[in-house]
């Protein structure tokens, strides 16, 4: 055999087997996946909410994005500072 035939037999098999998959109902598959993954048997209820009950929730969860972004944005800020001022400080602090 020549150097490297058994590579070319391993990449001919698995476009053999590739080309089998594309035959197979995919979608079928998918959906099947799908109920798996989410039907476990358990039936769930969900609290009915008038719309301004709805707005008000959607006004909390607003809210509370609003806070986290700016929370988050202040750790980034204060991160920052403290990395571009410490190394400085650190290389000086360890040259001398």
């Amino acid at each position: 055999m020549i150097g490297g035939a058994g590579h070319m037999m391993d990449m001919n098999r698995r476009m053999e087997q590739n080309r089998s998959m594309k035959r197979f109902d995919r979608k079928k598959l998918r959906e099947s996946k799908q109920k798996e993954k989410f039907d476990s048997g358990i039936k769930l209820e969900f609290k009915e909410v008038s719309k301004e009950e709805l707005e008000i929730i959607k006004l909390k969860i607003r809210q509370n994005a609003k806070k986290e972004k700016r929370r988050e944005k202040i750790i980034l800020t204060v991160s920052t500072v403290i990395v571009v001022v410490g190394i400085p400080l650190l290389i000086y602090y360890f040259n001398n």
